[in-house]
């Protein structure tokens, strides 16, 4: 038994965000200069209809937290396209690709990342956990300005919620969310 407290604690030491329960969306706290306008790439995914979801998940919370407005999906899809940027790359997008869909939408800032569902059998069923890297980089040079990583693989909670793959993701959702919209975060 200690081995496995041991493993888990280096593990919640070693990860950048590992949510700790259900996290609940962060309290507005606009940044001073107003929200800055930005870009969000579809997610690299295994789940592609989850991960849109997540994707209103995020995108909602991050404008009501007032941190961002967003250009509307279909049209970073569209310019995407017109920059022929692979999202599915193994190390996802350059730093040229995020340069090119900040200039083409002429946003601030361009996110994207990997979003994936890991199902794990358990006594009480099929517990589907949340991993989401998030990457974000300044429209006009293509440079990276912040990182962030939600992950519920360590969430422990009633099994309402980790059984509920929309459950677990708006938890990694709200707790990536709270990390970005930090003062100071990027």
């Amino acid at each position: 038994m200690p081995r496995l407290a041991l493993l888990v604690s280096a593990s919640l030491l070693l990860s950048s965000c590992v949510t700790a329960g259900p996290a609940r969306p962060p309290v507005a706290t606009p940044r001073d200069a107003g929200p800055a306008t930005a870009a969000l790439l579809p997610w690299y995914t295994n789940d592609p209809n989850l991960s849109r979801i997540a994707y209103t998940q995020l995108s909602e919370c991050l404008t009501r937290t007032g941190v961002f407005t967003f250009a509307p999906r279909e049209t970073v899809e569209a310019a995407v396209y017109t920059a022929g940027v692979d999202l599915h790359k193994t190390f996802g997008p350059s730093d040229a690709d995020f340069k090119a869909v900040g200039q083409t939408l002429k946003v601030e800032y361009v996110l994207g990342g990997a979003f994936t569902v890991l199902k794990d059998l358990t006594f009480a069923g099929w517990r589907k956990d949340i991993t989401a890297d998030m990457r974000l980089h300044h429209g006009n040079s293509g440079a990276e300005a912040g990182y962030w990583r939600s992950n519920t693989g360590f969430t422990w909670t009633d099994t309402t919620t980790a059984l509920s793959a929309e459950k677990m993701s708006e938890s990694a959702m709200n707790h990536m969310c709270a990390e970005i919209s930090q003062p100071g975060a990027f």
